[in-house]
């Protein structure tokens, strides 16, 4: 039961991405920060494709600026701009014009259970028992090139990799 409520409530967030390293700036406009990460790399976004845009709040004495959450009207802008990402490597607060250069890392935007399994499986990964992890719409994991992709539901799933 639980693995399904996790799964309903990470396909909820099927519209939405999750964008770190952005500095907060007093009077920042949130769609117009997002729009100019569109531009950046090659999406055209105007502010009807943003359903809501928030920054999430700041975590306690953490250095690092909140997340920003944008959900977008269709999935298929969400995973253009994803796609685009990846292609775009070294993507840093410079390439919007800014005097930092700090990198933006740009996913899936993930349910707490998942990130704490992801969070698991990187640590498993770092223990060399996997030789691949990412996030594709779940936790997916190879040990290794060739073997087949294992999606992990739960902590118990990863026990297999010990």
């Amino acid at each position: 039961m639980e693995i399904r409520i996790n799964q309903a409530e990470q396909g909820q967030l099927t519209h939405s991405l999750e964008i770190k390293g952005i500095p907060v700036k007093t009077g920042e406009t949130p769609d117009g920060i997002i729009c100019s990460i569109g531009a950046v790399l090659d999406v055209k976004l105007s502010p009807e494709d943003l359903d809501e845009v928030e920054r999430k709040r700041p975590r306690g004495e953490d250095p690092r600026p909140p997340a920003m959450v944008v959900r977008f009207v269709r999935q298929t802008v969400r995973d253009e701009v994803i796609r685009l990402r990846k292609v775009k490597r070294d993507f840093t607060t410079r390439h919007l014009g800014w005097d930092s250069d700090q990198w933006i890392y740009i996913g899936e935007e993930i349910t707490p259970v998942n990130r704490h399994l992801y969070w698991l499986a990187r640590q498993v990964k770092a223990a060399g028992r996997l030789r691949y992890v990412w996030f594709a719409r779940g936790i997916r994991c190879r040990r290794e090139d060739g073997q087949p992709v294992v999606i992990i539901n739960t902590a118990e799933d990863l026990e297999a990799f010990h």
